[in-house]
């Protein structure tokens, strides 16, 4: 089985055999793969969302061609950066709210959430109670540290979560955090 090297390849790079391979991809025997016969990826990236809705005559698939496009371009750029900034290990510090800073080693393509569960073997906090942050903005568990342009010695902020305990979200009223028994409250 060959793999599909288009995958790999920025859209705009692709040739016409490429277009018409990712077109089969995303929508297997639709009539609309026909209308790309000569239709570089170059061109293919440069169509404005009316231009293919008139070309493919279908909007629903026009709507489909364009958000694999666009999630192949992200796709494409995230492995960009990724290059850019290799796969070396880095230092990173977690400052926790104790002000005890963690150091670990890490990758540019470990995600989030991996240095999280590395972080609760760590450091002790669960990962569900955990949030990370770098410069002042929240870090998303799907995401790369090279997508955040983390470097060596970058340091990153552990936020807790407020526990969610019985779905509240919010703080009690003052007169249920006051010394009442809840027989008194209740009037009985």
């Amino acid at each position: 089985m060959v793999a599909a090297v288009w995958k790999q390849k920025d859209p705009v790079e692709w040739s016409n055999p490429e277009v018409r391979d990712f077109l089969d991809d995303v929508l297997p025997g639709h009539a609309c793969v026909g209308t790309f016969n000569h239709t570089s990826g170059k061109v293919l990236c440069s169509l404005s969302k009316d231009d293919l809705r008139r070309h493919v005559r279908d909007e629903e698939a026009a709507n489909v061609i364009r958000a694999e496009l666009q999630r192949l371009r992200g796709a494409h750029g995230h492995r960009e950066a990724v290059a850019a900034h290799g796969a070396e290990p880095l230092t990173i510090f977690v400052r926790t709210p104790t002000d005890f800073s963690v150091e670990l080693d890490v990758l540019p393509t470990d995600t989030v959430a991996q240095v999280k569960a590395r972080l609760a073997a760590v450091e002790g906090t669960p990962v569900e109670q955990q949030r990370l942050t770098r410069n002042g903005g929240p870090m998303l568990d799907a995401r790369t540290l090279a997508s955040y342009s983390v470097s060596n010695g970058a340091v990153l902020l552990l936020v807790p979560r407020l526990s969610l305990s019985g779905g509240q979200r919010y703080a009690a009223p003052p007169a249920a955090r006051s010394g009442r028994s809840a027989a008194a409250a209740g009037g009985g």
